[in-house]
């Protein structure tokens, strides 16, 4: 994937609009983190992974956003798509579909609760980190389930608000914290809390309950197995701030609490993030 200095200047500009006083990250390791090859991988790697090959399917990402995802899935040969909502992502994402040689169109301005397809359109549908910023969550899986063909898959990768870590941030947390109360939480950290208003606290107990409107799919997954694998080998990227996670691990390994934590975790669904994969009967 080619991607040029001004693709990463305006990625930096729009990551600090979204997120001025929430973290303290580096901009520049952030804005390479957006497009990073190994990072794209990674993804496909877990999409491939649950759903299996993907030669031949079409595929749509829902909140696409700087464009990398689709780029590397083109690369690779598959027939993807991309839906993204905001103006100004959107606007870079054409910017680097153009510079590694793709077309603009496969790439749409819009929403996920008004997919602008027909019924059944996608073989496969796929979302990393976007339903917790969505207006009506609901809607958007009742969309995305909508537009996939019979037989097809869903795989959204949800931040899990039940966990101990909030990635938007990058600190600890509190499985459950009410919105009223995380906002005062934040303020502890001497963050900017104006973001908790626009996140949805999504965890496993909120989806269980949205899924019983639907008697079509099959859940296959939670995103368990992969969970457990990261605890056990603390083989993890660091993506964002998830270097300062693999240091508190590493910490509480030696102190013999890991394996605790691994099984807590998984008994009570405090593992993050939720990577949940849907099939869609006839």
């Amino acid at each position: 994937m080619t991607v040029s200095d001004e693709i990463l200047v305006e990625i930096k500009r729009c990551y600090q609009r979204d997120y001025n006083g929430v973290n303290n990250l580096p901009l520049d390791k952030i804005a390479n983190d957006f497009v990073s090859e190994t990072r794209m991988k990674e993804q496909i790697d877990v999409l491939l992974r649950y759903v299996g090959d993907l030669e031949g399917k079409k595929i749509l990402e829902l909140g696409s956003g700087y464009g990398g995802f689709i780029v590397a899935t083109r690369e690779r040969g598959f027939d993807a798509y991309g839906l993204e909502p905001d103006k100004d992502c959107y606007e870079i994402s054409l910017k680097l579909l153009k510079l590694n040689g793709f077309p603009e169109d496969i790439i749409t301005l819009g929403k996920g609760e008004n997919i602008p397809y027909s019924d059944e359109s996608f073989d496969v549908i796929y979302s990393t980190q976007v339903l917790e910023h969505v207006q009506d969550p609901k809607k958007v899986l009742k969309e995305a389930i909508r537009v996939i063909k019979k037989g097809g898959y869903l795989q959204f990768v949800i931040p899990n608000y039940a966990s101990f870590y909030e990635g938007h941030y990058g600190i600890f947390w509190i499985p459950y914290l009410p919105k009223v109360v995380a906002k005062l939480y934040v303020r502890l950290y001497g963050r900017n809390y104006s973001l908790i208003e626009r996140l949805n606290f999504i965890n496993l107990g909120w989806l269980k309950r949205c899924f019983k409107q639907f008697n079509n799919i099959e859940v296959l997954g939670w995103g368990i197995d992969l969970f457990e694998e990261r605890m056990k080998s603390l083989e993890f990227s660091e993506w964002a701030d998830l270097g300062k996670i693999k240091k508190w691990l590493k910490f509480l390994k030696k102190l013999g609490m890991l394996e605790g934590i691994r099984i807590i975790s998984k008994w009570f669904g405090f593992y993050n993030p939720i990577i949940l994969t849907i099939k869609k009967n006839g």
